[in-house]
Parts: C-alpha cells; structure tokens; sequence
C-alpha cells in the first residue's frame, strides 16, 4: 500500500482546528491543506453538505501530529546568600581576646583606710593600699579563657589611734570589668564584680568571684 507521504507532511502544517465550510478527505481521513497531490482510479463523492471524500484504492493517508514544544527551561532556584562565617570563639583556658581591669574609687583618698589584696586563681597579683596608688591595672594577662576564680580580701589598717571617719557614705569600691584602653584612659565598658567598703567598717572581708574571662 502506497503512504502518501507528502499528504502527511501537508496535514502536518496545516491548522489544527476544524474550518468551517466544506471540508476534503481522503479515504475518510481529512487532508484539507495537501497540495501537489494526484490520485489514479479514485472514485469522489460529494455529499449534501459539499464535503469532498476521495476514495482510492492502494492510498492511505494520516495526519501527523506537531512535535510537542519542549518546557521553558525553569529558572534556577536563588541560592541564599552564605552568612559570613564568625571567628572561632577561643578555646577555654586560651588567652583572652577581651581585656580586663581592675578599677578602685574612692570618695576622699585613705578615708576607709582598707587595704585590699587581689588574686587571680590563687595567685597573688596586687594590693591596692587606701593611700597608695589607685590607677586602674589591667587584669587580662592573669586570664585565660573560661572560668577564672577572683578573690579580694579587705583589710582594715588604721593610720592612727582613731579611725579617720565612721561615716558609711565614705567608701572604697574596687570594680573589676571588660573594657579597653587608649589614649592613658580607661574604659569600663561592662563592669563584671564590685566589692564595697566603708568607712564605718572594721573587720576583714573575703569575697570570691568567678570571672567567665572570653
């Protein structure tokens, strides 16, 4: 059997929809659209609508269907933005990357008259005398990371016969905290521990306090 392959290729440029009117067949198959086409010892039949069938012995016909339109490529999926990576906090007992001081305040030089020693995880590292040298020390190099053990002990030492004043509003504070320093100034930023003493005060005083160094 002869395939008419020029009819399938017609059919296949043809408009899919049907047209109104009259319409051509081949051997029942629809073949509106085929040009350049002949068919030998064919019988045509028009019916009372003036659709036009051919029947041919031997010739066949099919239409051939549009290759089917491949997908719009997706587009690709917005990768989120890596958040910049933090610098890896320090391991503990490693050296602090903060630092620390150790701040004393008094309300008149001398007047608690109380000495105060401090120590550092059991080691001694200063004595802030009532009537000494009360600049801020930096305490970082006593530190390492983690918790550290900081131990003050305030002790009354009378210069004279008599305490230099009884009054509680006359104080002594030692203020240990996180800050930085520049330009001969130091900041405590955020202060960690306060010890407070007053002059009314007689006895010895031990406070431990446990500094999470980072």
């Amino acid at each position: 059997m002869r395939a008419l392959a020029a009819i399938a290729a017609a059919l296949a440029l043809a408009p899919g929809g049907a047209r109104a009117g009259p319409t051509v067949s081949l051997n029942g198959v629809n073949i509106e659209g085929a040009v350049n086409q002949r068919f030998d010892n064919a019988t045509v039949v028009i019916d009372a609508q003036g659709n036009v069938n051919i029947l041919a012995r031997g010739y066949t016909a099919s239409r051939a269907e549009p290759e089917p339109q491949a997908a719009p490529a997706a587009a690709p999926a917005a990768v989120p933005a890596r958040p910049p990576m933090a610098a890896p906090a320090p391991r503990p007992g490693e050296k602090p990357t903060r630092r620390y001081f150790l701040v004393a305040e008094q309300t008149a030089p001398g007047i608690t008259e109380y000495d105060v020693a401090v120590f550092v995880n059991g080691r001694w590292v200063r004595e802030l005398r009532a009537d000494g040298d009360a600049e801020p020390f930096e305490l970082t190099r006593f530190l390492v990371t983690g918790p550290n053990k900081v131990t003050m002990v305030a002790t009354k030492h009378l210069a004279g016969s008599a305490p230099r004043s009884t009054s509680r509003d006359q104080t002594l504070k030692v203020i240990v905290g996180e800050g930085s320093a520049g330009g001969g100034t130091v900041y405590v930023d955020q202060p960690l521990y306060t010890m407070t003493r007053n002059a009314a005060e007689t006895g010895t005083f031990t406070e431990e306090y446990t500094l999470v160094a980072r």
